[in-house]
């Protein structure tokens, strides 16, 4: 069986119709095998990520027992971190405005159509009206109509945000005798950074949409979805792995670059948070002070995932002839 799909614009599914699965909602419509899906409507990446080793000072009072004698410089032994890296969820979908979507069996269908439905035509056949005249969003089928959403400019970079591990190191209390040895309590970093964007360049079909004024028939050079060949009437349009849209000059226009885009990111000296340790007690000939507040160059990578919208597959046919409600259209139905 071969079904026919109409967009709407408002909350009504007319006679005869069906509204479109829930599995095929929030999706945008990708030309090529009918109703295979996939792609998502975000994406994000595992990371890792380094702090490099560093080595800080600080000047402070040597304490013997009860005695407060010379400022003396404490070195803190040089330490790195471990970082855990968490990159933030990015959307990854094109500037799009929703329509729910309605079908029927193209089995004795005549070529009628409903007051409301929507399809493609780049001129306005008598009896439909032109609507979202000028507009160019990508098409999300979802189950409420007229919200808009995605990214009109370049798709997003993704807030990459680490914490590294606690970490102890030994330091020496440099004075004129001979050195003190003791430790630094465990401290830790956090760094936050942003990476690269990537421009919204999804590969796209577009045409512009037409509404039926009241109930009616299919006109010549009208285009409309189906999930298989309707027959007699109709010409296949290429549309394979193109995203369709509205053109905002209503004539059939193609463009874009990618069907989805693998990428990674990576990112290098970034500075770390400041960051100080306690002082804490070490032999019986003096204490540790807490270190000098320091801070680390952080780098970091990520893994490879692919930007690719949440899609439905649909055919895309041009109607041959106009259709008449009195003179039923053939249709070989495969």
């Amino acid at each position: 069986m071969v079904n026919v799909y109409f967009f709407r614009d408002d909350a009504t599914t007319p006679d005869g119709y069906t509204e479109i699965d829930v599995a095929y909602r929030e999706r945008l419509i990708l030309g090529g095998t009918p109703l295979d899906t996939g792609g998502s409507l975000t994406h994000n990446h595992t990371a890792t990520g380094t702090i490099n080793d560093h080595t800080s000072t600080n000047t402070c009072n040597n304490i013997e027992g009860s005695q407060v004698t010379v400022d003396k410089t404490v070195s803190g032994g040089v330490h790195g971190h471990t970082a855990t890296v968490t990159p933030v969820e990015v959307n990854h979908m094109p500037s799009y405005k929703t329509f729910r979507c309605v079908y029927k069996s193209t089995t004795g269908w005549s070529g009628d159509n409903k007051s409301g439905n929507i399809s493609f035509c780049e001129s306005v056949p008598t009896g439909y009206s032109r609507t979202e005249s000028g507009q160019s969003y990508f098409i999300l089928i979802s189950g409420t109509a007229g919200t808009t959403g995605g990214n009109a400019g370049n798709i997003p970079g993704h807030t990459i945000n680490a914490t590294s591990s606690q970490h102890q190191t030994t330091i020496v209390k440099n004075n004129a005798g001979s050195p003190t040895w003791g430790t630094l309590a465990n401290h830790s970093h956090t760094y936050s950074h942003t990476t690269d964007t990537h421009p919204n360049d999804y590969v796209y079909w577009a045409c512009g949409l037409v509404k039926a004024d009241s109930n009616t028939s299919i006109k010549q050079n009208m285009i409309c979805l189906f999930d298989g060949d309707p027959g007699t009437g109709w010409t296949l349009l290429n549309a394979t792995d193109k995203y369709l849209r509205i053109s905002s000059t209503n004539s059939i226009t193609t463009g874009g670059t990618y069907l989805s885009y693998p990428h990674s990111h990576s990112g290098s000296n970034i500075t770390s948070s400041a960051g100080s340790s306690v002082g804490i007690g070490s032999t019986t000939s003096g204490m540790i002070p807490p270190a000098a507040s320091h801070s680390h160059n952080c780098s970091y990578s990520t893994s490879t995932d692919s930007m690719q919208p949440n899609y439905v597959r649909l055919l895309l046919y041009r109607a041959d002839r106009d259709f008449s409600t009195a003179a039923r259209a053939i249709f070989v139905i495969t």
